[in-house]
């Protein structure tokens, strides 16, 4: 029994680390989408009460204590604010899966490989 060649030890071995280092890559990639999803959102929200509460200083420096349609207006600012929250994060488990698929598809391919070389 011959076994396998140096080169195709080296190779396959050399392969699979690539594919894993790929992996550690796009684990960190995830983290980082989570903490930059995380913070954009915080910082909306931030916004969100920095606005709502220079309008509502706004109207009581006129001596407007309530209005119907200052109401209307800060329930706008806040759906949007929330809507473009909710669209983040579905862009953000959009991307998260692609990399979970393509960490998925690493581990697959280095077994695959590794199994390749060692049957040849």
């Amino acid at each position: 029994m011959g076994g396998i060649s140096m080169a195709t030890a080296a190779g396959t071995g050399l392969a699979a680390m690539n594919l894993l280092n790929d992996t550690r890559k796009n684990n960190q990639q995830m983290k980082y989408l989570r903490q930059d999803q995380q913070a954009a959102a915080a910082k909306r929200k931030n916004l969100l009460n920095q606005q709502l509460a220079t309008r509502r200083a706004g109207l009581g420096a006129m001596g407007i204590t309530s209005s119907k349609s200052s109401a209307a207006v800060q329930q706008r600012l806040a759906r949007e604010t929330y809507d473009d929250i909710a669209e983040d994060e579905t862009d953000y488990k959009r991307r998260y899966a692609g990399l979970q698929q393509q960490n998925s598809s690493n581990l697959f391919n280095t077994a695959l490989s590794a199994a390749g070389k060692l049957i040849k």
